[in-house]
């Protein structure tokens, strides 16, 4: 696969970055993870206006508009021919002297990683997937700012290693006041008597993407939405619970380990959420169809 690193593509074998980058020193850095269907970056406007605000978050100045952005994913996904994969999009601080100071570091690092998925098995959104609230606690918004999408995930790669330990798909972190915020790569929502819920930003969490997407779909269907500070009792009380982000879409959870496991409502994939997922996969499929013609439109000037 071809890697785009700092204006060019380079064999995976040949991209290089410093050992002194503070990307790699501390985990200094930003990133987004795209999904690509039929070829087509999802929402990928929507994924550069997030990516922005995490520089702006973080003191990052970035050197690349949007634009420039777009155009060196499109080099990558045309080099790599891959039509369903991930890209990662990193922007880090650059290399620089060791030490915190980052007025050393004159020139961020950008790189696009493309891999190829297959996605998940066809049974999990059929049956619906174990997840686990892990002792592990997201990092208080006053410490790391959630809606900065870090390269410092070290908080949750240990959450992981705990629903890893208990068998789990996804691993559920608490706030330091008992709050559901997210899973250690996705955002969580449950179904309470038709309502569907979800933890308010303010928990601590990171504003996702499909998280946005999902909700504006819920409001043009005339479900009920209440964004909240959402205890572990209110999810156990739940008839329905998924979860969401770019590369599962959305994502059943039928058994909920709190360690000991606990059947979300009759233990079945619930209607509101198939019908969010019927409707996020029709948005996909509506966006893919609209690249598809907006090309062809330019191509016919």
């Amino acid at each position: 696969m071809k890697i785009w690193l700092n204006g060019s593509l380079h064999d995976e074998s040949e991209a290089r970055v410093s050992v002194l980058d503070h990307g790699f020193l501390y985990g200094d850095g930003v990133y987004e993870t795209v999904r690509v269907r039929q070829g087509r970056p999802l929402f990928l406007a929507d994924h550069l206006v997030r990516l922005k605000n995490s520089c702006r978050v973080i003191h990052l100045d970035l050197p690349w508009t949007a634009t420039a952005i777009a155009q060196a994913v499109d080099k990558t996904l045309s080099a790599n021919q891959c039509d369903e994969s991930a890209l990662r999009l990193q922007v880090s601080r650059g290399p620089g002297p060791v030490g915190f100071d980052i007025r050393a570091c004159k020139t961020p690092t950008l790189v696009i990683v493309e891999r190829p998925i297959s996605g998940a098995p066809s049974s999990f959104y059929e049956r619906g997937v174990v997840a686990a609230i892990v002792k592990t606690r997201r990092n208080h918004p006053q410490a790391l700012p959630p809606e900065a999408k870090s390269t410092n995930c070290l908080n949750g790669i240990l959450a992981k290693w705990e629903s890893n330990r208990q068998g789990a798909f996804e691993g559920i972190l608490l706030n330091l006041a008992g709050h559901v915020t997210e899973g250690t790569v996705s955002n969580i929502f449950a179904v309470q008597k038709g309502r569907l819920v979800t933890p308010s930003l303010r928990c601590g969490l990171l504003p996702g993407i499909t998280r946005a997407i999902l909700l504006r779909l819920a409001r043009t269907s005339g479900i009920a939405i209440r964004e909240m500070e959402l205890t572990v009792g209110e999810m156990l009380r739940s008839q329905e619970i998924f979860l969401t982000n770019s590369l599962i879409d959305v994502m059943p959870v039928t058994r909920l380990k709190i360690p000991a496991a606990r059947i979300v409502g009759d233990g079945r994939v619930g209607p509101v959420t198939q019908l969010l997922m019927n409707l996020y996969r029709r948005k996909m499929d509506e966006f893919c169809a609209a690249v598809t013609a907006g090309r062809r439109t330019k191509r016919s000037r």
